[in-house]
Order: structure tokens, then sequence, then C-alpha cells
């Protein structure tokens, strides 16, 4: 095994209590995070939005948990969104301070009042936010 890609769940399961703790943690991030992908790709070939929010509320757990990458603002727009009727999961994205959503349609308009009305009175300024919708990928034209 070369990188940390190339190591498998097992593997991990196996020896992780031969790392320090540290490096542990951010192991078993980064091994469950692989397999969260794989999980997230078969989910969305399945059109299955609950797997597809599990992984993302696990990704962001993990990414708290485990890689300390998280906030006390991420956190609570995390959780008021996973709080919604009508959201699959929510997660930090990058270190940029954001969150992505899997947000039932219909639920738009409460999730965006409700996130709103969190950011405002946590923070005393308006929330940038961007709805986004699935679409193919990237492809050659012509």
């Amino acid at each position: 095994m070369k990188t940390l890609r190339d190591v498998s769940l097992a593997d991990f399961l196996r020896l992780r209590e031969k790392l320090p703790p540290l490096l542990r943690r951010r192991t078993r991030h980064v091994v469950t995070e692989n397999v969260r992908v794989l999980q997230t790709v078969a989910a969305l070939r399945a059109e299955d939005p609950v797997a597809i929010g599990g992984r993302l509320n696990e990704s962001h757990d993990s990414l708290r948990d485990d890689y300390d990458l998280s906030s006390p603002e991420l956190d609570l727009l995390v959780a008021t969104a996973r709080s919604m009727p009508g959201v699959f999961g929510s997660r930090m994205t990058g270190r940029s301070g954001s969150t992505v959503s899997l947000v039932r349609r219909d639920a738009l308009p409460m999730f965006r009042a409700a996130v709103g009305n969190t950011y405002r009175s946590a923070f005393g300024r308006e929330p940038a936010m961007f709805e986004v919708r699935a679409a193919d990928g990237a492809s050659v034209i012509g």
C-alpha cells in the first residue's frame, strides 16, 4: 500500500490500534470517506436521496470528529438543515465556510427561511444561498 486510497476498510479495522490516536482518527476519516464516495455513486445511480443524504451527514460528522475541520458556525448550519422536513442530508464543503444540503424541491422555501433566520440570528448578516440542480456531467458538444 502506497497511499491511503489503497487501504481498505478491512485493512484499517485490522491495523488501527497500531496507529497513534490522532493519526488513527485522520486515517479513519480518509478510509471511510473513500467508502462513502463509492456508496454515494451507487446511491446516485439508484436515485436514492435518502442514502445520498446519509452519506452527506456521515461525511460532515467524520470531518468534524475525525479531521477537526468543522466549526461551531458550520455545525449550526448543518444541524439546522438536518432538522428540517424535506432535507435528506447536509455537510460542510471544503474549508470555505460553506455547506451543501440535499433538499426536496417543495421544501426549499421553508429551508431557505429557517437556515437564513438561523444564520442572521447567530452571525448578524445575510447568508448567501444558491440553489443548484443535478445535471448530466460535462460532455463533448458537436
